[in-house]
């Protein structure tokens, strides 16, 4: 009896094991942040997490922000991405902000996706500041996007104008 008790301890603990390496595996994202000449990377700032966007506007969002810090003062955070909608807000200092959302379909297997490469690379223009995000991996995609003044997120619906037509 103590022999099937050993088994069956040394089982589990194979089993607990396992998992905590295939969900660190999983949460091996990383992150990338070039910007432009005469910008500074430590003033850009990215928080992960889910925002519904059902808000009047975006004055919640940059006071509250999202729900995790993976990017801050030049160093980046693992984090772990989810099937579904995850949301990225990008800040460059308290002039300009983005909310970027990066959609991993569920391939209902695993549940958890693998792991994907952000390259965040912030440009200045005349008109302000663009985004190009580059997200490598199984669900890789590229935006490009112009951000919001911070100071206009109470006029804003999703980073545009609310009474843009």
């Amino acid at each position: 009896m103590n022999r099937a008790k050993t088994i069956f301890v040394i089982a589990i603990l194979l089993i607990c094991g396992l998992g905590i390496y295939s969900f660190n595996q999983k949460a091996n994202n990383k992150i990338t942040v070039e910007v432009s000449k005469g910008m500074d990377v430590e003033l850009v700032r990215i928080q992960y997490g889910f925002y519904s966007g059902n808000n009047t506007n975006d004055k919640p969002l940059v006071e509250k922000g999202l729900k995790q810090i993976v990017f801050e003062s030049g160093k980046s955070t693992g984090f772990e991405t989810i099937c579904g909608e995850n949301d990225f807000l990008i800040t460059y200092g308290n002039e300009y902000y983005i909310k970027v959302r990066h959609f991993i379909p569920n391939n209902f297997t695993d549940g958890l996706p693998e792991p994907h490469e952000y390259q965040f690379k912030l440009k200045k223009t005349s008109e302000g500041i663009e985004l190009l995000l580059d997200v490598k991996g199984q669900d890789g995609m590229i935006i490009t996007e112009k951000m919001a003044r911070i100071a206009d997120a109470e006029s804003n619906q999703q980073g545009e104008p609310r009474n843009k037509e």
